[in-house]
């Protein structure tokens, strides 16, 4: 898994389970659908990676509904400072960089330009997976935005050379939120086939010691607010906006956005059908 905040209980030994032995192994890259088998035996996954997998009918991995990255899309698209463009609804017929199309986040975020009315179509869209980064394209005036995924050093700098498209990405996220009800999955927990076979027990078991460091976490966090000079606002925000169990686990608590999520793949042209949730989970399917 990548080195998650969450994950310090259990790193710090404050938290293990009684029925398995989790050993934590800090990746920068994540394995994909294909771990070795010395790498591990259970692993931080893409979602889309995994649906187009099983679209295929070609994953080695049981997907756990557990979604350990989560996250706005709005703020990932950039610009150059002095661009004219303040909104992602003023990105049609521009020239939008890119690496990855099929990515997860890059999915949600192509999914807030449709839910801004943006038609995918009128954009010029530069693959950059082979060549120049969407951060080069960007900064030699080859794009006129571009996703990213992460930011580069030096964005929240003051007098940074890139900013947002969108001026008021919270405000624009509220309301992608108000009209969705979740915070998109990103990235999703997995298991080897043939380990769940075996122990069909431990999927759930994994998500659920996931869970309850994410919760212990989350309560220290909110009894230290010194980590930050702000961010005692922030969580009155996040109390007064999102939803009480807006990163719960589980396929019901999920049901919407997993089911857009198919369903953006699908009109994305990167899946041949819109799997339903059930089919993306069998196995955390309620009956």
């Amino acid at each position: 898994m990548r080195d998650w905040d969450y994950l310090t209980p259990l790193l710090l030994g404050d938290l293990a389970s009684p029925d398995f032995d989790l050993i934590l192994k800090r990746v920068d890259r994540l394995p994909g659908l294909h771990p070795l088998p010395e790498l591990c035996d259970a692993c931080e996954l893409s979602f889309s990676q995994y649906v187009r997998a099983l679209d295929r009918g070609q994953c080695d991995m049981i997907g756990i509904p557990n979604f350990v990255m989560r996250g706005f899309r709005h703020r990932c698209v950039v610009t150059t400072r002095d661009s004219s463009l303040m909104a992602l609804d003023e990105l049609s017929g521009r020239r939008v960089a890119l690496a990855g199309w099929p990515n997860s986040g890059h999915t949600w975020t192509r999914t807030a330009l449709l839910h801004q009315g943006v038609q995918l179509e009128d954009i010029t869209w530069l693959d950059c997976s082979d060549g120049p980064s969407p951060l080069e394209m960007l900064q030699r005036g080859d794009a006129d935005a571009a996703f990213l995924p992460f930011m580069p050093a030096g964005f929240f700098t003051p007098h940074a050379p890139l900013r947002p498209v969108q001026r008021n990405c919270l405000e624009q996220e509220r309301h992608y939120l108000a009209s969705v009800g979740y915070v998109p999955g990103i990235h999703i927990l997995a298991v080897r086939q043939s380990l769940a076979r075996r122990h069909p027990w431990l999927p759930q078991a994994l998500s659920d010691l996931i869970d309850t460091a994410r919760q212990l976490w989350r309560s220290k966090r909110q009894h230290y607010l010194d980590t930050s000079p702000w961010i005692n606002e922030q969580w009155q925000l996040c109390g007064a906006d999102l939803p009480p169990h807006w990163d719960a686990s589980g396929v019901d608590e999920n049901f919407r956005m997993i089911s857009d999520f198919a369903a953006s793949l699908f009109r994305q042209g990167l899946t041949s059908r819109a799997l339903h949730a059930h089919e993306i989970f069998p196995e955390h399917s309620r009956s």
